[in-house]
């Protein structure tokens, strides 16, 4: 699913904007359907992302032991094992999660992460001692043992010279593979010793816009399933020797992002892909790895997705949102081939990451930590200061809520709120009473929401425009939404964005689209689109503009430029012309943080989490007095001047958890 869109210029730039670090970020992309490709650039680092492309944040929560069928004894030896594993864990500084020592499926809390640790990427070792992760405070590669709560390094290179990313461990659990992305902007494959130790590098990558990721290992330890992306956005599944360093292509997609997983007799690939007719679900196929036949394993109009097989292959347990809930289920394969129905295994299992199974048959994923995304609005005083302390502006579905509009005579909020069994929907709140009401849902609310972005009102206010998903090819649909029927009418398609703006007079819409013309594939265009017209004019290129606002009167642009080190604010006449740099620094908050005062006289940015005023006719920023433990996205002034309103998201701690007994005795088999 990796519908690229609008480049980000560095996991730590896509991890800024999102505001959960890279952990989440990269966890999103890997397994939450966040696409990010990978380019290349002197100045930027080689990944980077596409708005529009830019999977749904579905509200993370923490698993509830998952509660046993009731049996009339308790059988002695069972909880005698409860009892040791517990005091294990107690030992070694993992909190146990409570679970019934009965028989029956059951969950176990492993670990709670740092925010920084991230092992979405990784498997855990066959023999469910060991978890890679990626530390994205500096970007390198660790390896944790399970059984003892202990951690050790693996790289110790730091963000200078890049960050690891995509570690799998070998079937004999005393390897890794992981990908090497560096400054220089190429790209590694290295194996490393489990324990820790010397290197090898198996591949190198410096042609731009090709990449590798390792997605796993052949049952011999000698050759390597691999996603390789190239330069024209198609991806291959492949087949790399680690002794040889060769590569045997066994299929190849176009734009879609694919995840895969070989059986343990490295005989097939499960995979997940966007089937187009489907919008943005995906269903399941089984490929033999010699590339002879492919099945259709899971076909659903729901979405189904992150394929894990069973250890001794005779089964796939995948993810759905068939019931309304993401839930897990299985199905029995055979000879690469579906055998009978699929069956649930945890109804409501939440947003969660599938990492892998060890051989005595656990099934191990993560949960999100929940960066929870909140709408809230402050007062400012006449000095533009802040005045009175920030509250919730939605205290509904609190930790889900994004990207609010305030109507143009100031009595009702637009926002996104992401609901269970609905995904992203957008609700209107009345400010006079507080009442909420849905739009109802016609279009796919295009991904867009980590940014803080969400629905913008026309003067009219009635209507609303709202990037929506463009269910056919890579591209993002901008819509005029009837408030009240949810109506669209499509007003223009682009290939992507990095920010979007719609004009105080709703004559325009302003965005930043991802460049394909040579040299520089990753830098960005300004564009205005006049709708009345149906008129696209590109305002500037060539630099790697982010964010665009208009000011109240329509006749200015204030923008971000991303630079290697450095971000710019600018402003423009709407007309296009000449730009006016008002700041240069390195702590620019480069999304959506951009907004005028009312008066246009300043322009308020985010800078290290705090919200700063910088005065249009020149001069320094100045703080405004609103921090949050994250980041401040999408902000907007109310009608009358004084109130403020925003996105703010704080970081949390992910949880790695085990999913125990629940497999079919080989009796049910």
């Amino acid at each position: 699913m990796n519908d690229n869109q609008a480049p980000l210029e560095s996991w730590k730039e896509i991890a800024s904007y999102l505001q959960r670090d890279i952990t989440t970020v990269r966890r999103w992309e890997k397994k939450e359907g966040l696409p990010v490709h990978r380019h290349t650039h002197e100045r930027r680092s080689s990944v980077y992302a596409y708005a529009s492309e830019i999977d749904a944040w579905k509200a993370s929560r923490k698993m509830a032991p998952e509660p046993a069928p009731p049996r009339p004894l308790w059988k002695i030896p069972a909880f005698a094992v409860t009892l040791v594993l517990c005091l294990v864990m107690v030992g070694n500084g993992v909190r146990p999660q409570v679970v019934s020592a009965q028989s029956g499926p059951r969950t176990r809390l492993i670990w709670e992460t740092e925010p920084a640790f991230d092992p979405s990427e990784s498997n855990p070792s066959p023999d469910g001692r060991y978890i890679a992760f990626s530390d994205w405070s500096t970007g390198d590669l660790w390896v944790r043992d399970l059984t003892t709560g202990a951690s050790h390094r693996l790289t110790n290179e730091g963000y200078e010279k890049g960050y690891a990313e995509g570690a799998v461990i070998s079937p004999d659990s005393s390897q890794i593979v992981y990908r090497w992305d560096d400054t220089k902007e190429s790209y590694q494959l290295r194996i490393v010793p489990t324990a820790g130790g010397a290197q090898k590098t198996v591949l190198r990558i410096t042609q731009p816009g090709e990449y590798f990721t390792p997605a796993g290992w052949t049952p011999d330890g000698k050759q390597l399933l691999v996603i390789h992306g190239l330069p024209d956005h198609t991806t291959q599944l492949a087949l790399l020797s680690t002794a040889e360093r060769t590569l045997r292509p066994i299929k190849s997609f176009s734009w879609q992002r694919i995840e895969a997983r070989l059986s343990p007799d490295g005989r097939y690939i499960a995979y997940s892909l966007t089937v187009s007719e489907k919008g943005n679900a995906r269903d399941i196929f089984i490929l033999a790895t010699e590339g002879s036949r492919e099945t259709a394993v899971v076909e659903n109009p729901a979405d189904d997705f992150g394929p894990v097989w069973s250890p001794d292959g005779s089964r796939l347990l995948f993810l759905s949102d068939r019931t309304g809930i993401n839930s897990l289920w299985s199905i029995a394969v055979e000879a690469g081939k579906p055998k009978g129905d699929a069956t649930l295994i945890k109804r409501d299992i939440g947003q969660v990451t599938p990492l892998g199974m060890s051989r005595s048959g656990t099934y191990y994923y993560f949960v999100n930590g929940n960066s929870s995304p909140n709408i809230y609005s402050a007062e400012l005083g006449p000095d533009g200061k802040l005045s009175k302390a920030p509250t919730l502006a939605i205290d509904k579905f609190i930790g889900s809520n994004v990207g609010s509009s305030i109507s143009p005579d100031g009595k009702r909020l637009a926002y996104t709120s992401n609901r269970e069994g609905q995904g992203w929907v957008i609700v209107i709140r009345s400010l006079e009473t507080g009442e909420d009401r849905e739009v109802p849902k016609k279009v796919a609310i295009d991904k867009i929401q980590s940014w803080g972005y969400g629905p913008m009102w026309f003067p009219d206010g009635h209507s609303l425009l709202v990037p929506a998903i463009d269910p056919k090819q890579r591209g993002t649909l901008m819509t005029r939404v009837d408030s009240e029927t949810g109506a669209a009418e499509l007003l223009h398609r682009i290939g992507g964005f990095q920010g979007f703006a719609l004009s105080r007079d709703g004559r325009s819409i302003y965005y930043t689209e991802p460049s394909t013309i040579p040299p520089d594939p990753v830098s960005t265009r300004l564009v205005r689109f006049d709708i009345d017209q149906r008129k696209e004019t590109v305002l500037k290129a060539g630099e790697f503009f982010i964010t665009v606002v208009v000011s109240p009167d329509s006749k200015q642009l204030a923008y971000v430029v991303g630079e290697a080190d450095y971000s710019v604010v600018a402003v423009m006449p709407t007309s296009g012309g000449a730009s006016r740099l008002l700041y240069r620094g390195k702590d620019v908050d480069r999304y959506n943080t951009l907004v005028w005062t009312p008066d246009q006289k300043y322009l308020l940015f985010g800078r290290n989490n705090t919200l700063w005023r910088l005065p249009v006719a020149g001069g320094g920023p100045e703080e405004v007095g609103v921090t949050v433990r994250g980041t401040i996205r999408g902000l907007q002034f109310h009608p009358d001047g004084g109130g403020l309103y925003y996105t703010g998201r704080v970081n949390g701690k992910g949880e790695l958890w085990a999913l125990e007994n629940f497999l079919p005795t080989s009796k049910e088999k």
